[in-house]
Parts: structure tokens; sequence; C-alpha cells
């Protein structure tokens, strides 16, 4: 699941972003770009994460406060993976910290959990297929920017204060540790039921906006535009479609896959590597790619879709049953 929703996200949301430029007869200088990516996730009323997915968690924390307390350089950071431009001002060093109330979503929202893997993968793509500047200039202008942020929606003011909590506060790997070991959290290998995951959804929200100079006399036009990657339970169901996907489009497809295709290796990233051919071959897999006009209306439908799947559950197993 991690990070194709994200990478690949963004670079679907800047495509319809250059669609409506170009729909508009836009042809001026891109001043500044930027992508915030919504995350849901429906859990069903309780915890979801699979024990891999946490100790993944455990071992990112651990890097984190390691790498912190040493100054070493391999610190976790939004560029991690990239050249992180000293030019770019836009592009923060810092992730997300604190809860705050999204004018886009009209919504609380909060830092994402798993920001820390998804923000240096998309921006790795950002670098090296250079988001800051219009596709269709192929224009490398130094003083073109770049900015990706990512949060997770919350569905209360509260939860949104919890996950800021979360962040500033985590929970010490030890003690996530101790409580694997007395199975209040789940091992590797466990995780929810099939029931559960029948109930389990997610979404990436992306918005993506930029500055334009139609004329290159500095008038500005804004632009922005809200895409939907939707799909079913993340932990099991969509990664395993993810990774048999990716594997086949590099097996069956490498003329097609960007990255190979211009005879590249190295350490790629889904969109630099696969771009748009994963893109589609998601969509015949069952994972939804939509442009949508009202983001509130799609997290308000998110969280309703979600509550009626789960008392549907719910009645066919009965009064008393729990997922």
């Amino acid at each position: 699941y991690d990070s194709i929703p994200s990478d690949i996200g963004c670079l679907f949301a800047l495509g319809e972003l250059e669609k409506m430029k170009e729909g508009e007869g836009g042809g001026g200088s891109t001043l500044h770009r930027k992508v915030t990516c919504y995350q849901c996730v429906f859990d069903g009323g309780k915890p979801s994460m699979s024990g891999g997915t946490l100790a993944s968690d455990v071992l990112t924390t651990n890097t984190t406060q390691s790498s912190s307390s040493s100054s070493s350089p391999t610190m976790i950071h939004p560029h991690l993976f990239s050249e992180n431009s000293s030019n770019n001002k836009n592009n923060s060093n810092q992730f997300q910290t604190k809860a705050w109330y999204s004018k886009d979503v009209k919504s609380w929202v909060g830092p994402f959990p798993m920001e820390k893997i998804n923000v240096p993968a998309t921006n790795r793509s950002a670098y090296f297929l250079n988001y800051a500047a219009s596709s269709s200039l192929n224009n490398s202008n130094s003083q073109n920017k770049f900015s990706y942020q990512e949060v997770a929606v919350a569905p209360t003011q509260k939860a949104a204060m919890k996950l800021e909590r979360l962040r500033t506060h985590p929970i010490p790997p030890s003690k996530m540790e101790q409580m694997i070991e007395q199975g209040r959290l789940p091992k590797p290998g466990q995780g929810p039921t099939p029931s559960h995951r029948s109930v389990l959804s997610f979404m990436a929200l992306l918005v993506a906006e930029e500055e334009e100079d139609p004329n290159n006399n500095h008038e500005t036009k804004e632009r922005k535009v809200c895409v939907a990657i939707k799909g079913g339970d993340p932990g099991y169901e969509e990664t395993s479609k993810m990774v048999i996907e990716s594997a086949l489009c590099l097996i069956l497809q490498p003329n097609s896959c960007p990255g190979l295709a211009k005879g590249g290796g190295g350490f790629q990233s889904s969109a630099m590597c696969m771009g748009r051919t994963l893109i589609t071959r998601l969509q015949h897999a069952g994972i939804q790619f939509l442009k949508v006009e009202d983001a509130k209306k799609e997290v308000d439908l998110f969280w309703s879709d979600g509550m009626k799947r789960m008392m549907e559950m719910k009645e066919k197993k009965g009064p008393r049953a729990k997922l």
C-alpha cells in the first residue's frame, strides 16, 4: 500500500492539473506547484493495523530516534531520497506535527502515521520527474517550486488532536515491543480477520494547485484540481494488488515503463519507474483513480459508505456480533 497511492496519486493529480491548463490554453511560466494528500482510512471502528505494519513502524521510530541523537547524515526527513534544493523555500524539511482544520476537505486533519515513508518517496519522484515545471513547457527553471505534504483526515477534532499527540509524544518503541510480546498488539503475520477486512477501505484525496504567470508579465493565475484514489482493505487486499500489478508491469510491459524504457536502473520510485502504465493496471485491478469536484463531499461519502458496510456486516452476523 505505502507508498503507491501517494506517489502514483501525485503523478495522476498533476496530470489532471496539466489537462486543465491545456484546456484553458495556458502556456506561461509555472511559478509554484503544491500537492496536499489527505489520507482517509476506515478501520471498522477498531484497530486494523497488521503486525507487519506495526513492526515497520517500530523500526522506523527506532531509526529516526537513533539517527536524530547521533546527527547521522541518513536521518529520516522529507528529502532523504532526493536533492533538497536550497532555493526551494516552500519545501519544508519538517514532517507534520500539528492538527489543523483544512479548508480543502472542511474537516480536521492531523499527522499521518506513514508520512515518513510516503513523503520521501514522492519527493524523489518530484525531483527526478521535475514536478516543479509544467511538462508542456519542458522547463527546468530553478525558480519554479514544488511542495508536497501529507496528512490524515480525522472524523472529529478530538481524533485529530490524538494524532498530534501520537506524533509529538509517540509510544516508545520498547513499550510497543513489550505490548507485541504480551499479545496486546499483533505480531508479524497477525492482523484483522477476513470479516473485519471486508469493511475496511482507504482513500487518498490529492489536491493539486499551481500559480502561473500566463503572459510572463508578473500577473498570476491560480488553478486547483482534486483527485481520489480509492480501494478496499489497504493492509492486505489492496497491498497485494499493488505488489502483483507492479511485478506484472515490469515483466509484461517493460517498454511502457518510462524508467526501464530509457535504459535506467538503480533506485526508482513507482512513478519514476512505471508511471501511468501502473495507473492503468491498478485501474483494471479495481483501484479507482478519479477526478472529483467536491473534496468535502468525497470525504463525507467515504465515512458514510464505511459505516454502511460495517452495519450491514453486523446485521448478517446478528445483533451481538463482533467484526
